[in-house]
């Protein structure tokens, strides 16, 4: 049924304004709840920590730039509050939801969510410039532009063509030694509302069946960890910290398709990973 709903969204003029209504209204997705305001924060901290011991200079001088911001400026707000005073992000349609970043920026000011410091009411106090649409395949940014870019859980809505291009250009925007981070989620995103799938579910099927349920806007690429590692490689960086994260308490998948053989158990069964590049 979801994937149904979604091939019709998909097919939709507008569907991200449908989308959106349907988040607010309808699954209640929208205002985010508190548990994913303040997962989002901590990968935020992971994306920063990580920075900051392998960065040339100082959190506050480094010009950041994040392609797949979202709704709710969550992430880059988070970025500001442990540091971070200058970001350009980008979505490669406009996504932005004022009364949810106005919102997010109200809530952030609590500190139980451990910020350094609140955000101010504006994305411009806070040195975020959001800029949509933008197609971070071939961004309008001139060469070593920035010092950091950083993706969370966006790399895998994205096909893999399109991710490789993506490397391309973050090498050409990021100056001499800068640092790519990039958090990504590789498992079925299905099974966050179907506790009846395992985390790996989407590894049983043959690439021609997931195309029945892989509508644009809820778009599974289904690459592992040694997939977008080769990818960066090629593009022109060399890794300089990775962190994966696997099944845990569950068991993994007995029937993966065939199509999954070549990859060590390690790889193909990840959940998740961050994974820190630099500009060779």
């Amino acid at each position: 049924m979801k994937a149904a709903v979604y091939w019709v969204l998909s097919a939709l003029p507008g569907n991200v304004r449908v989308q959106h209504l349907i988040h607010r209204h309808v699954t209640h997705t929208i205002p985010l709840p508190d548990e994913t305001v303040r997962k989002y924060v901590w990968l935020a901290k992971r994306h920063v920590d990580l920075v900051a011991a392998h960065a040339s200079k100082p959190l506050g001088e480094l010009q950041f730039y994040e392609f797949g911001a979202g709704q709710t400026m969550l992430g880059p707000l988070s970025f500001y509050g442990f540091g971070v005073n200058s970001q350009v992000v980008v979505d490669i349609r406009r996504l932005i939801q004022l009364d949810e970043v106005q919102r997010i920026a109200r809530l952030l000011h609590d500190p139980a969510y451990g910020l350094q410091r609140p955000p101010p009411p504006s994305l411009e106090a806070a040195g975020i410039t959001y800029r949509a649409p933008v197609d971070a395949r071939k961004s309008p940014f001139a060469a070593s532009s920035f010092d950091v870019v950083s993706s969370t859980v966006t790399l895998e809505h994205i096909p893999p063509d399109d991710i490789y291009a993506i490397f391309e250009d973050c090498r050409r925007i990021l100056r001499p030694g800068g640092l790519m981070s990039s958090i990504i989620d590789y498992t079925d995103h299905y099974s966050y509302g179907d506790s009846r799938l395992g985390p790996l579910n989407y590894l049983r099927y043959a690439s021609k069946a997931w195309r029945r349920w892989n509508p644009p806007l809820f778009y599974q690429n289904r690459l592992r960890h040694s997939d977008y590692v080769g990818m960066a490689r090629r593009a022109g960086f060399e890794l300089v910290a990775e962190q994966l994260e696997s099944v845990v308490d569950v068991p993994a998948p007995t029937d993966v398709h065939g199509e999954f053989a070549r990859y060590e158990k390690a790889d193909l069964f990840a959940t998740g990973s961050t994974v820190l590049m630099r500009k060779a």
